[in-house]
């Protein structure tokens, strides 16, 4: 324990707008990028801090946790050496699901989603 780690939080980006999606519509050039929804953008902006500062944790609002937001994270940590990993607030009723089973047995649509995993009864049952 001789060594110590000093903790700082850096604020990246104060300003958010919920119109940039026409503000890049201006710029002739297409950018693939900058067509995304702002909170993708901050996880592309959060992790390009990461590479520079090493592993990372990214504080959001409970707002920012959307399923797009995840899928960039999870494309940029298959991408990349550098992990940042998300800290925010998720809502009581959050779900998650299992995957769906592998073939589906008679006639229709397969399955999208697995079992229902409630969240909130996952971490109380691992907390005992």
């Amino acid at each position: 324990m001789g060594t110590s780690q000093k903790w700082f939080c850096l604020p990246l980006f104060i300003n958010l707008q919920d119109g940039v999606k026409a503000i890049f519509r201006w710029n002739k050039k297409e950018d693939a990028s900058r067509q995304e929804s702002h909170v993708v953008q901050m996880i592309d902006q959060g992790f390009a801090t990461a590479k520079t500062f090493g592993n990372t944790l990214l504080l959001l609002d409970r707002y920012f946790l959307s399923i797009p937001a995840l899928k960039r994270l999870n494309e940029l940590h298959q991408s990349e050496e550098t992990q940042m990993h998300l800290v925010t607030k998720a809502k009581k009723s959050a779900v998650a699901y299992e995957h769906p089973p592998a073939k589906k047995k008679g006639r229709g649509r397969p399955r999208k989603k697995g079992k229902a995993i409630k969240l909130m009864t996952l971490f109380s049952t691992h907390a005992d």
